[in-house]
């Protein structure tokens, strides 16, 4: 089983929308450039925006639609299907999805950390 971590960053206001970006990225279909994989945000810090996550998809989808000249529309619930977060505030509850993640990924060979 193949699985990567993308990034862990020390000072969220640096990596932020930079990993809200790649994030996106393994929700769009391939039709449309994207890996149409499962996405995993695991929140250490509890800044993850759900409207944000989404302006960046829609603008991606539209951005992709333009240039690639597809008709094809994207539903953007079932991209957003593809998106799962965990927040984990405290070292406990990182420990413990940490103990839990392979299973995660078993059960889910799609997703992308």
């Amino acid at each position: 089983m193949f699985w990567e971590i993308m990034a862990f960053s020390w000072d969220p206001s640096l990596k932020y929308l930079d990993y809200l970006a790649q994030e996106k990225h393994n929700c769009v279909p391939k039709s449309l450039g994207g890996l149409e994989a499962e996405a995993l945000y695991i929140d250490t810090n509890t800044n993850f925006n759900l409207n944000r996550f989404k302006e960046i998809l829609l603008a991606s989808l539209e951005k992709c639609h333009n240039i690639l000249k597809i008709t094809k529309s994207v539903n953007i619930e079932d991209a957003l299907r593809k998106l799962h977060y965990v927040r984990t505030s405290g070292l406990e509850k990182f420990c413990s999805l940490m103990y839990t993640l392979p299973k995660f990924i078993e059960e889910r060979p799609n997703t992308r950390l």
